[in-house]
């Protein structure tokens, strides 16, 4: 339990006027200006202290790089705050750990100045929470879901966000329709770059006929991990505060994705990239709960009704393909869903003729679950083109020491 006092307008301290720390009862006999009480999520220490999912603590996050989250000291203090990355860290903790690795050589050596990490108070006092429907699904089947967003902002509350990111499964996820209070929200373009959602400024529209809330617009992306291949959908709105929320509205997003595991937990948070320090863009993480009448998952995650093998029978196109040096089906595309990975494995495609010699080998690397593709130009190991006819094609996943293998033919011609 956290207990504090107020000070002044905006400004509150968790120590008495003697600098010691508030406790129940010394916060009970203050006169005047108690804060309500806040309860943050038990961590505790001791000799446990590194080991995951333990007496609190959320689990490691994957690795950082160095470089990624060093600050360049010839730009001026005042945007240093630019520089480093986001912790994947559920809010509302009282510690952080850090585990940092040093690899050192005979004649050199890492050594560690500082670390600085930035938090503020949360977007929304009172939380948010979100839940998805519907919560079983066929694995690698594209599902139409529908996804509730509803914070509780307090009364006069000052804070907005503009931003809302949902954990996914496939890249290739795409809202349908985005909802505020039951109405269509609009769709709008966003630009090119490393972040094309920076660029573009969705607006609240004029109220439809016959009613007094108003319409809007919505842009979106999706962003992947290129460490961790994870997939995060990105929504860009009008600033949305506590006014927007007075009569329990939410945000609704109908989205189409796929799942490639047995489950996947679709996280959200909230934020805002319109302020001026890294803090007011903190994003705050949604708790599952109940968002909407409407549906009564009050959950995120979503699980598959069956799991029964770990590659399914390639697409394969074009087929017949003409591999002649007209940029016209110069090449053939091997799609697939990969079901069920979680580390990186070897995929191995491999050509054969009638004979059963292996003409060519395409070994595109490490893979996770997902949607995939590999593709082959024609030609054989020794870079020459193959000659027109049938060939075989042998797709193998390498899993455990164990091989799961799916095979066809595919035509050349020119």
């Amino acid at each position: 339990h956290i207990y504090a006092r107020r000070l002044g307008p905006g400004l509150t301290d968790t120590q008495d006027e003697n600098g010691n720390p508030l406790d129940l009862f010394s916060w009970i006999k203050l006169p005047e200006g108690r804060v309500p009480e806040r309860e943050l999520q038990y961590n505790e220490l001791g000799v446990d202290l590194g080991d995951d999912g333990l007496l609190g603590w959320s689990f490691w996050s994957a690795p950082f790089k160095l470089e990624d989250a060093l600050i360049d000291e010839s730009l001026p203090e005042a945007e240093w705050h630019h520089a480093g990355v986001q912790l994947p860290l559920p809010g509302g903790t009282r510690y952080i750990q850090f585990r940092i690795l040093f690899d050192s050589a005979q004649h050199s050596a890492a050594l560690l100045d500082f670390i600085e990490f930035d938090y503020d108070a949360p977007l929304v006092s009172g939380g948010i929470v979100a839940e998805i429907f519907p919560p079983r699904v066929t694995l690698g089947e594209e599902t139409a879901f529908r996804y509730f967003v509803r914070p509780f902002f307090k009364t006069g509350e000052a804070t907005a966000f503009n931003r809302i990111e949902i954990a996914v499964p496939s890249a290739d996820t795409r809202i349908d329709t985005l909802r505020f209070d039951g109405q269509d929200w609009t769709e709008i373009v966003p630009n090119t770059g490393a972040d094309p959602l920076s660029g573009v400024h969705p607006i609240r529209l004029a109220p439809a006929e016959g009613r007094t809330d108003s319409l809007g617009q919505f842009a979106q992306r999706v962003v992947t991990n290129p460490r961790t291949g994870s997939s995060k959908l990105h929504i860009k709105l009008p600033l949305m505060g506590a006014e927007h929320f007075q009569f329990d509205q939410n945000i609704e997003i109908v989205f189409r994705s796929k799942l490639f595991r047995g489950s996947e937990e679709f996280t959200s948070a909230v934020w805002n990239d319109q302020g001026d320090s890294s803090v007011e863009s903190i994003p705050q993480p949604a708790e599952d709960g109940d968002a909407t009448p409407d549906i009564a998952t009050n959950a995120l995650l979503v699980v598959a009704d069956e799991i029964d093998q770990i590659v399914r029978t390639p697409h394969i196109a074009p087929n017949p393909f003409t591999p002649n040096g007209d940029g016209i089906n110069d090449e053939v595309t091997f799609s697939f869903d990969l079901f069920l990975v979680l580390d990186p494995v070897e995929v191995h495609l491999e050509i054969y003729d009638l004979s059963g010699r292996r003409i060519a080998q395409i070994q595109p690397g490490g893979s996770t679950a997902g949607s995939l593709q590999v593709e082959w130009d024609g030609r054989d190991s020794q870079g020459q083109v193959a000659p027109p006819g049938i060939y075989l094609y042998r797709l193998a996943i390498d899993l455990d020491n164990v091989s799961t293998e799916r095979s066809g033919t595919l035509s050349l011609v020119y």
